[in-house]
């Protein structure tokens, strides 16, 4: 593979970075982007990791978690990147009991990558009440894609699923896996999957007393590049103001702390020396 489809490996932490990223991470797990008990220094991990793919913060802390000391992405991260990197990916077979995709790299023969419900078997995958008894087609196809992407594309050798890294007990379903089910069998179907279990019953005031939600008005595009422009201009980041104005992102700030938001920039505003001309 050409050195420009590897990922920046190794980078060179300097203090500045290492400082925004404490940043980034205090911001993820104050703002309840990561699930819950993810470390700041976790946080910092997988931010860094995404740069080191190209790929920004918010993005990075979407796509990458930890499992029992390992950071995993999604099968979907995997073949993303394969196909960013020009390798295509068919699929020649999709069911209950077998999958197959067909992996080609540019200039090379393609390779066929299969796994079947008996290979799962095997691994001692399929446990009752498990996602692969739940949906075997959903996770032979997961399996199938970070296997044929690692197969065929270098910059994903040693990233693994979440399902892949947990050896033992229940996870929460890869992100791949949700979407298909939600597609194919619907919100009831899906619902009844997941253990048949009752919705929980939650107590509601009366329509009379129920208050609507307020309407959250946010800041155009404009406003939010404006912004952007003068936090750059000052040398400051987008993971500073997040966090003392409490918000998620510049984009999406409410139009409640617009004036908080051009106070915070006024603050951080280097000023300027006063001269002073003397006289005779």
């Amino acid at each position: 593979m050409d050195d420009k489809n590897k990922p920046n490996l190794p980078m060179k932490v300097e203090a500045d970075n290492m400082k925004e990223l404490r940043q980034w991470g205090s911001l993820a797990v104050s703002g309840k982007v990561v699930p819950y008990g993810t470390t700041v220094e976790q946080a910092m991990a997988i931010v860094q990791v995404g740069r080191e793919y190209g790929i920004q913060p918010f993005n990075a802390l979407r796509n990458f978690f930890f499992v029992n000391g390992k950071i995993g992405t999604s099968a979907d991260f995997l073949a993303a990147q394969a196909r960013k990197h020009g390798i295509k990916i068919e699929v020649i077979e999709s069911t209950d009991t077998i999958c197959t995709m067909r992996f080609t790299r540019p200039d090379e023969k393609p390779v066929d990558v299969s796994w079947t419900i008996e290979d799962a078997k095997r691994a001692g995958l399929v446990k009752p009440g498990s996602n692969w008894e739940k949906f075997p087609r959903q996770m032979l196809r997961a399996r199938v894609k970070s296997d044929g992407s690692r197969l065929t594309d270098d910059a994903t050798v040693g990233l693994y699923t979440q399902d892949e890294l947990i050896e033992s007990g229940e996870v929460i379903q890869p992100a791949e896996v949700v979407a298909e089910v939600h597609l194919e069998q619907g919100l009831a179907d899906f619902t009844k999957n997941l253990g048949k279990k009752e919705a929980p019953v939650i107590s509601t005031p009366p329509a009379e007393e129920t208050q609507q939600p307020e309407e959250i008005v946010y800041i155009s595009a404009e406003t939010a590049k404006a912004i952007m422009d003068k936090i750059t201009a000052i040398g400051q980041s987008e993971a500073e103001i997040c966090i003392d104005l409490n918000i998620g992102s510049v984009e999406k700030m409410p139009e409640s702390k617009l004036n908080e938001a051009r106070d915070w920039v006024k603050s951080k505003t280097p000023k300027k020396p006063v001269e002073v001309k003397g006289g005779k």
